[in-house]
């Protein structure tokens, strides 16, 4: 299926309304800053009638990049790394069978500096944000603004200051933490990457939408390997995923001994099978205990089975 130009940081899937949300954030020759809204009904992997046709768009911000969805509330969120902001988007109206609402002008929140993963604690209602530039992350609360309520759209979220250019983010509901992929992004101007990158592990229960008390504490930063670019949650056993573009790496944390109230068993493990080259996003299918790696450089997708 066709959307627009460079549709290279955010994809996400509401089940609800069986349809797929893609970013696209536009290059040098043509600007985009619109969402993809694709039918999943008719564009899947039995059903391809829908495939051909150009889907609706929806009119974001400046450079549209991570996205995520609260099924709870409808919402769908999308971070605007080039103005610091993130749309808030009603999937109730704006979906594959329901394209009324597409296109209205989106209520937006205000954030730090580059804005790129987003991920949402459903069980309290936060949006969390991180902003690349700014080595922080933003914490939304979600029930104050969605596609419903927006009345603390306008106010400044808390932030939390991490480790190094976040560039993935993830939530264990079951643990109530956030897990932050810290890149070091001195890579893009020197060539070199940081190989001391880490994963800094917040604790959702005294920093979210609602309580802001631990907000302020810098969170635990733990040691992986160079340059990772993102990181992932398997809900079925709170094992942590990062994975490293310069080493071709995939560490393990585990999620039960390394989290927002215990920090004693955060020494991460190297699964045995190694990635193809500059491995980007982390997928994980905990049905089938399979995890999928793009790998840029090779034009090929990594395989890994998850570990029980």
């Amino acid at each position: 299926m066709t959307v627009g130009a460079a549709p290279a940081y955010g994809i996400a899937v509401d089940q609800a309304t069986d349809t797929v949300y893609v970013t696209n954030l536009g290059n040098g020759n043509t600007v985009s800053n619109t969402v993809s809204v694709i039918n999943g009904a008719t564009c899947n992997a039995q059903v391809t009638s829908g495939c051909g046709q150009n889907p609706a768009a929806i009119a974001v911000g400046n450079g549209p990049a991570g996205l995520a969805i609260n099924q709870a509330t409808g919402t769908l969120y999308v971070a605007n790394a080039g103005d610091n902001t993130v749309s808030v988007i009603s999937t109730a109206t704006c979906n594959g069978k329901n394209t009324s609402g597409c296109g209205q002008a989106a209520p937006t929140v205000s954030v730090g500096n580059f804005p790129i993963p987003v991920a949402i604690n459903q069980a309290t209602d936060t949006i969390y944000v991180g902003n690349n530039n700014d080595s922080t992350v933003s914490v939304i609360n979600g029930a104050t603004c969605n596609a419903h309520i927006t009345s603390g759209c306008s106010q400044a979220p808390a932030t939390v200051a991490v480790a190094d250019n976040p560039f993935g983010l993830a939530v264990d509901q079951h643990t109530n933490t956030v897990y932050v992929a810290n890149t070091g992004n001195e890579i893009f101007a020197t060539g070199y990457a940081n190989l001391t990158s880490s994963v800094s592990v917040i604790n959702g229960a005294t920093c979210n939408g609602h309580v802001t008390s631990g907000c302020a504490k810098t969170p635990v930063a733990v040691p992986v390997g160079g340059f990772n670019w993102d990181v992932a949650v398997n809900p079925a056993t709170d094992q942590v995923y990062v994975d490293s573009t310069v080493d071709s790496d995939i560490a393990m944390i585990n999620g039960a001994t390394c989290n927002g109230y215990v920090t004693s068993g955060c020494q991460p493990k190297l699964l045995p099978l190694r990635t193809g080259g500059w491995p980007a996003y982390i997928a994980l299918d905990p049905a089938d205990a399979a995890m999928y790696v793009p790998d840029n450089v090779d034009a090929a997708v990594s395989v890994f089975p998850l570990p029980s």
